[in-house]
């Protein structure tokens, strides 16, 4: 898949030296990126076998574990980050996993496909089929993704579960976008905390 722009933008928002919990870690680009960028002491959380594996050989730490079974076994606030990268949508509770991750990070970053993009919405609208793009690759049938969800709706969901938005950044493969991020741009970078 090549350079995340999302990763680009998570690195810049952790302080050196930190502890960061990447859950959904996948084959542990992240981690690697913020190990080698922030020094940063990181431990992953995965499912699958085989990205489990391939985080093993980049010698990046990381825990077997299904994300829908809830963060217990970490103490609260044990970390500095607890990072969630495209992963939100995947998850059968993010209601219950957002407010783990404010539990056990002093501060969370989570970024999520824009299913409000203006491509996904023409596709949908012309097509009257569930829109395959560059950010939402799957088919419907093989997708991971459970649910649809647009940068609207998460300051929306953040807003109603008393979650403060530090910093938001809404991006497509240009670069940042600023003016409709809604509509415009095709994922976006949330660094979160209680209020």
């Amino acid at each position: 898949q090549g350079r995340r722009i999302d990763h680009d933008l998570i690195v810049g928002l952790v302080a050196e030296h930190s502890r960061v919990l990447d859950l959904g870690c996948g084959d542990g680009a992240l981690l690697c990126r913020l190990r080698a960028q922030r020094r940063i002491e990181g431990l992953g959380i995965e499912r699958d076998s085989d990205m489990i594996l391939a985080c093993a050989q980049r010698g990046i730490a990381v825990r077997q574990a299904d994300l829908d079974a809830g963060l217990g076994a970490f103490a609260d606030k044990s970390f500095d980050y607890v990072a969630l990268s495209m992963t939100l949508q995947s998850v059968h509770d993010p209601d219950l996993l957002l407010r783990e991750m404010l539990r056990v990070g002093r501060r969370c970053i989570v970024s999520i496909p824009n299913f409000g993009h203006w491509s996904v919405r023409t596709r949908t609208l012309l097509r009257g089929r569930a829109p395959v793009t560059r950010n939402l690759p799957h088919a419907w049938f093989n997708s991971p993704d459970i649910r649809v969800l647009s940068l609207s709706d998460f300051h929306a969901f953040c807003a109603a579960h008393d979650v403060e938005i530090e910093r938001a950044v809404a991006l497509s493969k240009r670069g940042r976008i600023k003016c409709w991020p809604n509509l415009r741009a095709e994922e976006a970078v949330f660094l979160l905390r209680p209020k």
